[in-house]
């Protein structure tokens, strides 16, 4: 007689669905950003990524660089070929046509994006080595597969646990502060977890729990770290070319964490991939190190919004100062890091009367305009628009801010 055959592991993927719903409700719930709608009046539309890398006389060979580093990536991870050296030659190529969509992307900050990308790459060697062969390794220690789904669930708990702590530790202590010391604290507990071999469960699910929990949870300020560094109008493109670019260590890492343990143990391969990239996100995102190079290259195209939540809140909050004539010369704090000067501006220069000097004679670059109401006079200066969608002019080592007819400066 036929029996039907349960549906087992398959109905898990029937709840899947229930976040295609949230999804839709929250995209047309949620409102947009104040920083992107104030730039969409005044949106510039030559800065786009997909305009920039093929739609000039680029196109075809960065077509033809996308092809190579696909075939690149094919034969890494088909295993197409066991010659290390070819796999090394593939990496290296893929990785070179990405460094050169970034630098083309932002030809003034390519040093950020380099540098975002390999953090990220980082974060997912050190993360995801452990989550792809967490149930071999619970396995290995003597767990049945019972026990194994149960441990894991737990320590899935423990990840999503993580995400939540993350968001409030973050504003509380500041975003790149509580990285590090979630990261580290991690650490300190994956020596334990992977070196002993007693498979207790309770005390291996209690260190699961907390790994993920310090570890992959707080991997949920990442979108907001990298959201930093690009103003609103490459914010899109950025976070997600240089996210997803890094996300590839989520490939790499599995493979060489068990290329490792052929040589040693599950344990002792999974310990050195968790403490090793973990140790170079500390670093990086402790001490701000795509801002740090960006500077040492080109110290010019630095923001000091980079990398820097308590700058960026305090930019939203409208910390800054307006000012008069009788303010030249003075500062004031904006926070306690961030010193601002004070300077005016000619009568009659507001934010309503400045336009896009790339395609005047008087002005070159990216350099914008400020045209004198009455005068209809021009001065050129090098700006950008601000994580707030206001125009920000370098003058005179001072930054500018002009927004709603009135000049705020810092």
């Amino acid at each position: 007689m036929y029996k039907r055959q349960g549906w087992g592991w398959r109905a898990l993927f029937l709840t899947g669905i229930i976040p295609v719903f949230v999804a839709v409700y929250m995209r047309r719930r949620l409102p947009e950003a104040n920083d992107w709608k104030e730039n969409q009046k005044d949106a510039q539309r030559d800065d786009d990524m997909l305009d920039i890398l093929f739609g000039s006389q680029r196109r075809i060979p960065n077509i033809l660089a996308v092809v190579v580093a696909f075939v690149a990536l094919m034969v890494i991870f088909t295993q197409a070929t066991s010659s290390t050296a070819v796999l090394i030659l593939c990496g290296i190529a893929a990785a070179a046509v990405f460094i050169t969509f970034i630098v083309q992307f932002d030809p003034s900050r390519w040093v950020i994006g380099i540098l975002i990308m390999i953090t990220i790459f980082a974060s997912f060697m050190y993360t995801w080595p452990i989550q792809g062969l967490l149930p071999t390794y619970l396995h290995g220690i003597g767990m049945d597969p019972g026990v194994v789904a149960n441990v894991v669930s737990f320590a899935a708990v423990g990840n999503a646990c993580g995400y939540i702590l993350a968001g409030f530790a973050g504003d509380a202590m500041g975003m790149r502060r509580w990285y590090a010391i979630s990261i580290i604290l991690s650490q300190i507990i994956v020596i334990p977890l992977f070196v002993q071999t007693s498979g207790i469960v309770v005390l291996v699910a209690a260190l699961l729990f907390f790994q993920q929990m310090f570890g992959q949870g707080v991997s949920g300020l990442l979108p907001k770290w990298v959201s930093s560094y690009f103003p609103v109008e490459k914010r899109a493109a950025g976070l997600g070319f240089c996210y997803n670019v890094g996300a590839l260590g989520g490939a790499v890492g599995p493979v060489l964490g068990a290329s490792i343990a052929a040589k040693t143990s599950l344990g002792v391969a999974l310990a050195i991939m968790s403490v090793g990239f973990a140790l170079i996100v500390v670093v990086s995102i402790g001490l701000n190190l795509p801002k740090v190079l960006q500077k040492a290259v080109n110290p010019d195209a630095v923001r000091p919004e980079d990398g820097d939540d308590e700058t960026i809140a305090a930019i939203a909050a409208g910390e800054e100062h307006t000012t008069g004539e009788s303010d030249i010369g003075q500062r004031a704090s904006l926070t306690t890091l961030l010193l601002i000067r004070l300077v005016s501006l000619p009568e009659g220069i507001t934010a309503d009367n400045r336009r896009d000097c790339s395609r005047s004679e008087q002005c070159s670059g990216s350099a914008w305009q400020l045209a004198n109401g009455e005068e209809a006079a021009c001065t050129c200066f090098n700006a950008t628009n601000d994580l707030s969608g206001r125009l920000r002019v370098a003058r005179d080592q001072t930054t500018v801010l002009a927004r709603n007819g009135t000049a705020d400066l810092i």
